[in-house]
Order: structure tokens, then C-alpha cells, then sequence
């Protein structure tokens, strides 16, 4: 942001207890705390819909925005399968990337571009197209060791919304028995 890149891709926000990554952050020319440019919050969602979450979330990341450049945001954009959007260029940039980003990681430019791939595909379906990522040994939930007996799985569910604070309204634990059933006990 300080150098002042005309787009930045999930780019990491954070505030307090806070955390967020849009999916783009777009240069806009007005004054703030980084020069005389700021930046705005443009994110990508399969609904053709816009939910009160969206709406709520992308708030948030005005927020923690302002606190970074000094301004807060006139808009933030959200981006749907819309035939007419930019998200359909996206959809259909080549792979592998026929250019090297000047910032962030190829990687992240090609999450990106597969979402955008997805949202294209799924336009006039109900219910969304989704893909599901590879397993990778050794990586993400691969990590985890085989389950065994005695193993103790514990499940914490909560609305941040719900009231000031946000509310816990699910705790339990599930083992499995000398059957093999699992048992859920809750607290």
C-alpha cells in the first residue's frame, strides 16, 4: 500500500481481534495517510444476491482499512457472476500466468483466477458449481495423525453477531466406543 500498487490482491488486514483478506484492494486517487492515493475494498462472491454477511463483512474491512491509510473508503465493491463483469476476463486469463507479477505470489494470482474460473461456470445453476482442492500428503488435514481409539474430537461453534461479544452456543466432544459408533456428548 505504501508504495502504492494499483491493485493489490488479498491483501491482509487486521485490527485487534480482527482479520480479514479481500479479495482486491483497488488504487483510487485521493488524499490519505499513504499519499495522494487510497484504496477501496472489491470482493468476489457466487451469489447472484447480495447478503446482509457480504455487506458486513466488507464493512469491516473499510474499517480496518481506514485505520491503515488514515481515510476511510467511499465504496467497496462486490463483484457477482455477472455476464457483463470483469470477473468473466479473469475466468478466462491462460494458464499457466502468461506474465510474472510485479507483487504478491503467482499462487495467489492463481486462486484468484479459479475462483473467478468457478463463478463463471456455475452462472445459471442452482446450486453453485464448487470444487473441492486436492489432498496433498503431508499438507492441511494430512497432518493429522490416522484416528485411533481413545482420540477425543472437539467441536466449538459460535456467532460473533449474535450479541456484544459474541455468543458460544455449541460445545461438545465426540469419542468413539469399544463398538467403533461415536458418541456425541455436548456441555
Amino acid at each position: 500500500m505504501p508504495a502504492g500498487a494499483d491493485a493489490i490482491v488479498q491483501g491482509a488486514l487486521e485490527d485487534g481481534n480482527w482479520y480479514g483478506r479481500p479479495d482486491v484492494l483497488l488504487r483510487i486517487d485521493a488524499a490519505s495517510a499513504l499519499g495522494a492515493w487510497a484504496y477501496e475494498v472489491a470482493d468476489t462472491k457466487l451469489a447472484r444476491e447480495t447478503r446482509g454477511g457480504t455487506i458486513l463483512q466488507l464493512g469491516l474491512y473499510c474499517e480496518m482499512l481506514a485505520r491503515v491509510q488514515g481515510r476511510r473508503p467511499d465504496r467497496f465493491y462486490i463483484v457477482t457472476p455477472d455476464t457483463a463483469a470483469p470477473v468473466a476476463d479473469l475466468a478466462r486469463l491462460p494458464l499457466p500466468l502468461p506474465f510474472k507479477p510485479k507483487r504478491g505470489a503467482a499462487d495467489t494470482y492463481v486462486r484468484v483466477r479459479e475462483q473467478a474460473r468457478v463463478q463463471v461456470e456455475s452462472r445459471g445453476k442452482t446450486p453453485p458449481l464448487y470444487e473441492l482442492r486436492s489432498f496433498e500428503d503431508g499438507e492441511g488435514l494430512s497432518r493429522l495423525p490416522e484416528p485411533s481409539p481413545g482420540d477425543v474430537f472437539l467441536d466449538l461453534e459460535g456467532d460473533l453477531f449474535a450479541a456484544e461479544g459474541g455468543r458460544e452456543y455449541l460445545f461438545g466432544v465426540v469419542t468413539v466406543d469399544s463398538s467403533g459408533k461415536p458418541a456425541y456428548r455436548s456441555f
